[in-house]
């Protein structure tokens, strides 16, 4: 939706604006990638940066909904959003894939292995200054 190709990063599109937050692994990859497209960048961690749920408090109006995909999103996250803006009677819809309904082209996921180490077991010995894994 952004263009951004980090793994950690998080887009929020209102109305107005559109922003991505992402933490400083990515700060310069997502600076460039956002280059002249109108999403501001929010270097998560930074001095001044607004968190995601202090930015939709103060730009979402009282009475209007907060729509995302329940499913990437973890439980502490939302919950912390709702409790922010419930005192605006911001409703929360998080049963819909929303990015679904209008990226019609979308490439299916893929079903290939994510990850394969080559070994059957982890062996980790603790060295007393912490733990060694190899």
């Amino acid at each position: 939706m952004s263009g951004f190709t980090g793994s950690a990063g998080t887009l929020v599109v209102t109305l107005e604006e559109a922003g991505l937050w992402t933490d400083g692994r990515y700060f310069i990859q997502a600076a460039r990638q956002l280059e002249g497209s109108g999403i501001t960048l929010y270097k998560m961690g930074e001095e001044g940066i607004p968190t995601i749920a202090e930015f939709l408090c103060d730009k979402l109006k009282e009475n209007c909904t907060l729509g995302f995909d329940g499913r990437v999103i973890n439980t502490k996250f939302g919950q912390n959003l709702m409790d922010k803006l419930g005192c605006k009677k911001i409703k929360v819809v998080y049963d819909k894939d929303l990015v679904a309904m209008i990226w019609t082209e979308r490439p299916t996921l893929s079903s290939d292995t994510a990850l394969y180490s080559g070994c059957s077991v982890l062996r980790s010995y603790y060295l007393g200054k912490g733990l060694f894994i190899y």
